[in-house]
């Protein structure tokens, strides 16, 4: 028997005659044959409990452990001598307890009480199998654990809201003999957690081990998708869905390192539109470092700054070679082209027409006019309205290119190469104004303001006729100046 048991059992005799020795002292709350079978019953336990073990009869030691401590009497669990005793069983229990282990089957990494993997290759389901030891410190075996029950709760990795109880399974032979169908969101949108335990009653159970949890990464190699019109906050949201970084991670980065080596990447900002319009957009494949849930992992910060950090240097080199070639236009430098650039790809909302909307931007920059442009507003204000309000107009911010000349201090956007072309390659042409008829999904442009209003009261009214008077101001906080 190993010495920790031996020496366990010896304080549980002592313990015995202790109680019967204090038995016989003078107790007026309690009867001295209460005090004495309720010791009586832990003693018992105890030796039971030992012989299962010495048996390897790892349940049923658990099982007499945990239904000896379950029971209380609030009169004799005041004195010394029981306490003693019980704790002895709890003891011998946690030693038991400590001395279970899990050993999950499969390609499963283990860290801080969690068991993660990237072995979803697009499965429809994915099942999550252990098998259960007990390790005898005296054999140095591992004693194969069956009959006991195990539970998987399934939950929501970003709320932590609970989904779904997989319950009332048993260990066959050791080893998990049902199908649990833990299937792989986006990006390991859900969790599971494991509760194995013993049943001390129909509806009582006992816990016999810490809960670990089961979750599924994607493949180190990550897609990103970057798309003409969407804004850097975008791209943000999708990493973070992703678990490739966390809340804050771009935004260290935008307030921190320089990129010298990039004359189109402005200076450090408290702001992550530092980035804005910068990256060219499409499909990107990245190997990354995995970053746990944030529920279960803070510490992970690091990991999530290195793969912010990847990503970006990854893009601003290709963003580099798209630059590589440009020159100043009409006495717009560079990074003035970008953010011209980006607002030009939000004006053509219908993917045409590039050229068009350049030749009237730089032909309200060269006569010193507003640009007004509406998609900059609505970046300022943070919503989609199918036609602007006079106060949306009026907002105090460096955004409204219809209250401030010039172009706004970033772009607004990501954009394709073909605004990026119709800002570096202009087309002459004598138009300055534009209407949008979101009706028919067409621009119309005029070279005088007369002949704008016109088109502006055509299209204002199609709307009107087709989707009704109160919708013409109503506000889209999921869309950004699109139909």
């Amino acid at each position: 028997m190993k010495s920790g048991i031996v020496k366990k059992v010896v304080y549980g005799i002592l313990a015995v005659i202790t109680v019967l020795l204090f038995s016989f002292c003078s107790h007026t709350e309690v009867s001295r044959k209460q005090i004495k079978d309720e010791v009586s019953r832990l003693e018992y336990a105890y030796r039971e409990a030992v012989s299962a073990l010495n048996g390897r009869d790892i349940y049923r030691s658990i099982e007499i452990l945990a239904r000896s401590v379950a029971v209380k009497n609030s009169e004799i669990e005041t004195f010394p001598e029981y306490i003693e005793l019980e704790e002895s069983c709890m003891d011998l229990l946690e030693e038991i307890k400590s001395n279970i282990q899990i050993e999950v089957i499969g390609d499963w990494k283990y860290e801080n009480n969690l068991y993660y993997t990237t072995q979803s290759d697009a499965l429809e389901i994915f099942t999550p199998q252990f098998s259960l030891h007990y390790y005898d410190e005296i054999t140095r075996e591992n004693i194969k654990l069956s009959n006991f029950y195990y539970t998987f709760l399934s939950f929501d990795r970003i709320d932590n809201k609970k989904l779904e109880d997989f319950s009332g399974f048993s260990l066959n032979d050791g080893y998990t003999d049902s199908l649990l169908l833990l299937k792989p969101g986006r990006f390991d949108e859900t969790i599971l957690e494991l509760f194995i335990y013993i049943k001390l009653d129909e509806d009582i159970n006992y816990q016999i081990i810490k809960n670990p949890v089961f979750f599924i990464y994607p493949a180190s190699t990550f897609a990103l998708e970057i798309r003409d019109g969407e804004r850097v906050k975008d791209l943000s949201e999708q990493l973070l869905l992703n678990g490739t970084i966390f809340d804050n991670s771009l935004l260290k980065i935008a307030s921190s390192i320089s990129f010298p080596e990039y004359p189109f990447v402005p200076e450090p900002s408290s702001n992550i539109n530092r980035f804005e319009g910068l990256f060219a957009p499409g499909s990107y494949q990245f190997n990354y470092n995995n970053v746990l849930p944030l529920v279960y992992a803070e510490y992970k910060e690091e990991q999530a700054l290195e793969n912010a950090a990847l990503i970006i240097n990854t893009l601003l080199e290709l963003s580099a070679d798209r630059f590589s070639n440009l020159n100043e236009v009409n006495g717009v430098e560079l990074y003035s082209q970008i953010i011209l650039a980006s607002i030009v790809e939000k004006e053509a909302a219908s993917n045409k027409n590039y050229n068009e909307i350049a030749s009237v931007f730089y032909n309200r920059l060269k006569d010193g006019m507003a640009l007004g442009s509406c998609p900059t507003v609505e970046y300022a204000l943070g919503y989609h309205r199918p036609f602007l309000t006079l106060e949306d107009v009026a907002i105090n911010s460096p955004y409204n290119v219809y209250k401030y000349l010039g172009l706004p201090p970033t772009p607004i956007c990501f954009f394709s190469d073909e605004a990026l072309l119709a800002v570096t390659e202009p087309i002459e042409t004598d138009l300055y104004f534009f209407v949008f008829d979101w009706t028919i999904g067409e621009l119309f442009f005029s070279d005088t303001y007369e002949e704008h209003k016109e088109n502006a009261q055509i299209a204002y009214q199609n709307y009107i006729n087709n989707y009704g008077q109160n919708s013409l101001h109503d506000i889209y906080y999921d869309k950004f100046y699109e139909k």
